[in-house]
């Protein structure tokens, strides 16, 4: 199949969005206009519109004028890094864990580093799954039974953690 250059998606950089604010203000231009002198979509044109206070703030804060796109937030990548290395330590200690505990793990975290809008949703969890190539096997055998030491100290926390629970 032939390339095709249509098909192909443009973004268009910071200094062209705030261009077409511009001419969007100045000229009071329809969307279909800029689309069609942009030579991008409608709804790309649209979004940019809707942005039209983030991206004057990214122009005005002296951002790279070439970006094409915005990187999400870091606080994910925070959040991320420290969930692994809780469940590496975990993994190493033979200790089974599911998708439900790590997802918890990660709110748990989220909230102790003041993250409050960070939701650890299945998408989430997908995502931590396979950047870390972790699979959901079970944990046997000899080699993998549990240190008598993790047993009592769960022993003695499961009690607190279930008093707000009834029976």
């Amino acid at each position: 199949m032939p390339f095709n250059a249509k098909t192909q998606r443009k973004r268009l950089t910071l200094k062209d969005k705030v261009e077409v604010i511009n001419m969007y203000d100045k000229k009071k231009s329809s969307v279909r206009d800029l689309a069609s002198k942009f030579q991008v979509g409608k709804t790309q044109i649209s979004e940019i519109l809707k942005k039209k206070i983030e991206i004057m703030n990214s122009w005005t804060a002296n951002e790279n004028k070439m970006s094409k796109r915005v990187f999400p937030k870091t606080q994910g990548l925070a959040v991320d890094n420290l969930t692994y290395e809780w469940f590496c330590r975990a993994r190493s200690n033979k200790i089974p864990i599911s998708g439900p505990v790590i997802r918890e793990k990660a709110k748990e975290i989220a909230n102790e580093l003041g993250f409050q809008d960070f939701k650890s949703s299945i998408g989430w969890l997908d995502k931590f799954r396979t950047s870390h190539n972790i699979t959901f096997k079970s944990v046997s055998g000899e080699a993998a039974s549990l240190n008598d030491v993790v047993v009592e100290d769960w022993k003695e926390k499961l009690p607190r953690i279930l008093e707000g629970y009834s029976k």
